[in-house]
């Protein structure tokens, strides 16, 4: 394990946007691992979802349970942990 680079006082933003890699993963832990959330004070994310059947130029299809809905409790489960949340698609 490595040692952080960040500690609990510092004001960390966090903007991901790695297409084709592994961009959820890393909000999952996050939002998952109240260890990472103290460490967050705001993240900036693209998130791909399903929206209505539109195409928002990402090349191909979301992956499937990625929708509006899923998007919105990601943000909420992230804004509970205190961290600033945003996402743009």
């Amino acid at each position: 394990m490595f040692p952080l680079a960040v500690r609990k006082e510092d004001f960390v933003v966090l903007k991901l946007d790695i297409d084709g890699g592994p961009e959820m993963q890393i909000v999952h832990a996050i939002a998952n691992c109240p260890e990472l959330a103290e460490l967050v004070d705001e993240i900036f994310f693209e998130y791909h979802f399903y929206f209505d059947g539109e195409n928002f130029g990402w090349g191909e299809d979301p992956q499937p349970g990625h929708t509006v809905d899923d998007a919105l409790a990601l943000m909420t489960k992230l804004r509970r942990h205190g961290i600033r949340s945003h996402f743009w698609i």
